[in-house]
């Protein structure tokens, strides 16, 4: 996994970092191989819950799903549980299902916004199928 910090190295977790940690027992750590950014740079570009992505997003919980809505191209779906969030494309005239995207807690900031991105963009492909081409194009489904 990329760095949120540096947008380079590679995120590493493990004991003893570095290896200049002498104390015994010394707690995990997670790590950046190229800025050496450690847990709490790295946690604040983190999601651990849904008041966390509100927060992110800048509305309160209740309102993510209509922000979410109101602000794509196509309309995309949100819901959420313990474990993490789902969005999905919508396509207007479309009765078929549009695969839903999901992300389990903790994910990165960088990571919603690219998951809702890639989400949109698949209910306008279908949209643009569906209300466009001619009758029975799958193009976007393929």
């Amino acid at each position: 996994m990329k760095c949120p910090v540096c947008k380079n190295g590679e995120l590493v977790f493990e004991a003893g970092y570095p290896s200049t940690r002498e104390e015994p027992g010394e707690p995990d750590v997670l790590y950046c191989t190229e800025c050496d950014a450690v847990d709490q740079e790295i946690e604040k570009y983190m999601i651990f819950n849904l008041n966390q992505l509100a927060e992110k997003i800048g509305c309160e919980v209740d309102r993510i799903a209509k922000v979410i809505y109101k602000n794509t191209d196509c309309g995309c779906t949100f819901s959420s549980d313990e474990n993490g969030i789902t969005v999905g494309g919508y396509a207007e005239g479309f009765d078929g299902d549009i695969p839903y995207r999901q992300l389990f807690y903790p994910f990165f900031i960088s990571d919603f916004w690219e998951t809702l991105k890639q989400a949109d963009e698949d209910g306008s492909r279908v949209w643009e199928c569906v209300n466009k081409h001619e009758d029975g194009c799958t193009c976007a489904l393929e």
